[in-house]
Formats: C-alpha cells, sequence, structure tokens
C-alpha cells in the first residue's frame, strides 16, 4: 500500500518546493535485555533510512548485529 506522502511526492518536479514534516511512519521498539545475543535486522529499500539510528542504541546491548537490506536494482543501493 502506497501511502500519501509517497503519492505526493511521486509527482514532484525537479525544483519543485517542498514543505517536510517527519518523521513519520510507524516506529520499532527492542527489548534492552539483549544480553550480547545476535540480532537480524531486515529492512527493504528506503526503508533503511532509520536502521543505523537503531543500530547505534541497539550496540549499546550487543555487537553481535547483522543487517539484511533489499533494493530494487544496484542504482538504488
Amino acid at each position: 500500500m502506497i501511502g500519501d506522502g509517497t503519492s505526493c511526492l511521486s509527482v514532484t518536479k525537479i525544483g519543485d518546493e517542498l514543505d517536510i514534516l517527519g518523521p513519520l511512519g510507524n516506529g520499532f521498539g527492542y527489548d534492552n535485555n539483549l544480553n550480547d545475543r545476535l540480532i537480524y535486522l531486515i529492512s527493504g529499500g528506503t526503508g533503511i533510512a532509520p536502521f543505523p539510528y537503531l543500530i547505534q542504541h541497539i550496540k549499546k546491548y550487543t555487537n553481535k548485529i547483522v543487517l539484511f537490506s533489499g533494493f530494487r536494482d544496484k542504482k538504488n543501493i
């Protein structure tokens, strides 16, 4: 399902002005009791944006983090 914001952005052209409000979307949480566990994180395409911040916080509890991220093609990596 495509959200209203994505629909609006999909029709913008270079040079268009935008009013930005963010961050928006669905948040996620994690258990602080990770105790040096191995953590797998999975994202898709532009959904990777919050992961550096999440990883920074998870590293307080474990350094065993593996990130899998899917992209449409190589130019979108």
